[in-house]
């Protein structure tokens, strides 16, 4: 059975609001309302003693100044969330009785914007989360294990070639779907595709870190396909330094505040630091994000100033995959 998340901040949920999964702690930011216009049944944040739904509001900015005549000629008609569209003038009629106000739309069509944005993050990352397909740790036990280092007679740089050569496929895999992740995020505000690629190559080893961390123990490294990497495996392909201070890491992130989901989340602020929507949904602290940030920045540092320059260096004797060669600019 699929565990439910929180759709605000991507915590474990086991209460529905209004059909809404939430955790506790944001119960509280999903409240029922009635649109003062039209009385269907709106979910609000803070709402107030006037409350408008997304289609009145946008009835009366386009009709504001319109002038408009009653279907029926009385003036009278009711207006409901069944018949809201029959009649305009009378519709109009009401949202001014309530104390609609141009200035005030306007407003709102900002803040509404702003919503619409953090909703679009939202249903970014839930889909990125699904398509993760992340074994857990708790499965590790009787899966099978993938060995690179499987004749003692060859040396270490052929083993290291054909680990490479073997490893490439399966982070260009995952790699693939965090390029998709990221330019659905990054197209929201409206960053050029050359631009889009410049972060994305940039930080493109921080995010698979976050991507890949939580199936990843002391055992190794499982992957997409539900195979194990083994510890002696990940060492040859990062060197032992890397491959280490990778596992400390994952061993760090489980008693963080933040979640195999929200891991997510610091992707997406990875990519976008700056909005404020993608921050709205950090639920761990300041201090572990920062300390998250950190240790990415290091492991980075060593990926790029060891790894990376020997793969370049021996890339003639590996075949790679072109996406793997062009993010990495090998």
């Amino acid at each position: 059975m699929d565990q439910k998340v929180c759709v605000v901040c991507g915590a474990i949920s086991k209460i529905k609001v209004f059909g809404v999964d939430v955790c506790k702690a944001c119960k509280v930011n999903y409240l029922q309302a009635l649109c003062s216009v039209c009385g269907c049944i709106i979910l609000l944040h803070h709402p107030s003693e006037t409350n408008y739904c997304h289609a009145c509001r946008e009835f009366f900015t386009k009709n504001d100044g319109i002038v408009l005549h009653c279907v029926k000629g009385n003036n009278r008609c009711e207006i409901s969330r069944n018949n809201q569209k029959k009649c305009g003038y009378c519709r109009m009629k009401k949202c001014l009785e309530v104390g609609m106000k141009a200035t005030e739309i306007a407003l709102d069509s900002k803040e509404l914007e702003q919503d619409q944005k953090a909703e679009k993050i939202t249903q970014i990352i839930e889909e990125f989360k699904e398509t993760q397909a992340l074994v857990r740790q708790q499965n590790f036990e009787g899966v099978q294990i993938s060995l690179f280092i499987t004749q003692p007679s060859i040396g270490p740089f052929i083993h290291r070639l054909n680990a490479w050569q073997v490893f490439s496929s399966h982070m260009d895999q995952e790699i693939l779907k965090i390029i998709y992740f990221s330019k659905s995020i990054l197209s929201l505000d409206q960053i050029t595709p050359q631009d889009q690629l410049a972060l994305t190559k940039k930080s493109i080893f921080k995010m698979y870190l976050l991507h890949v961390v939580p199936a990843i123990s002391s055992k190794g490294l499982v992957l997409g396909t539900g195979r194990i990497i083994d510890l002696k495996s990940l060492e040859l392909l990062f060197g032992n330094q890397l491959a280490k201070k990778i596992l400390e890491f994952s061993e760090d992130v489980k008693i963080l505040s933040f979640n195999k989901e929200n891991l997510v989340h610091v992707i997406a602020f990875i990519l976008m630091p700056k909005s404020q929507e993608v921050k709205n949904l950090i639920s761990g602290t300041i201090g572990d994000l920062i300390y998250i940030q950190t240790k990415l920045e290091y492991l980075d540092r060593i990926f790029r100033g060891s790894v990376l320059p020997w793969v370049r260096e021996n890339q003639k004797w590996i075949k790679l995959p072109e996406i793997f060669v062009e993010i990495f600019e090998i």
